[in-house]
């Protein structure tokens, strides 16, 4: 009978503790920064340090991979980097 009553109380204990854990969640948001170079390759990196910068000034840290959209000519791109963000 005791040890019924312990894994029952065991049981709850656990019960408790993941009802506990869920409510302690993260605020993601989608961040974005832009980027300009002579090349696609130099304005996607300028794009991505502006990105992780903007994401560490928030205290957030970033989640996930880095998209990218780039347009403009080949001697002046222009590159937007955007990724997921969680507090």
């Amino acid at each position: 009978m005791r040890g019924l009553l312990r894994v029952a109380l065991g049981v709850s204990s656990l019960a408790a503790i993941a009802l506990i854990g869920t409510q302690a969640e993260a605020k993601c948001s989608r961040m974005s920064a832009t980027g300009f170079g002579i090349a696609k390759e130099m304005a996607m990196e300028m794009a991505k340090m502006n990105l992780d910068v903007a994401i560490s000034t928030a205290g957030q840290k970033a989640k996930g991979r880095v998209d990218y959209k780039c347009s403009g000519p080949m001697l002046l791109a222009e590159c937007t980097a955007s990724r997921r963000a969680c507090s």
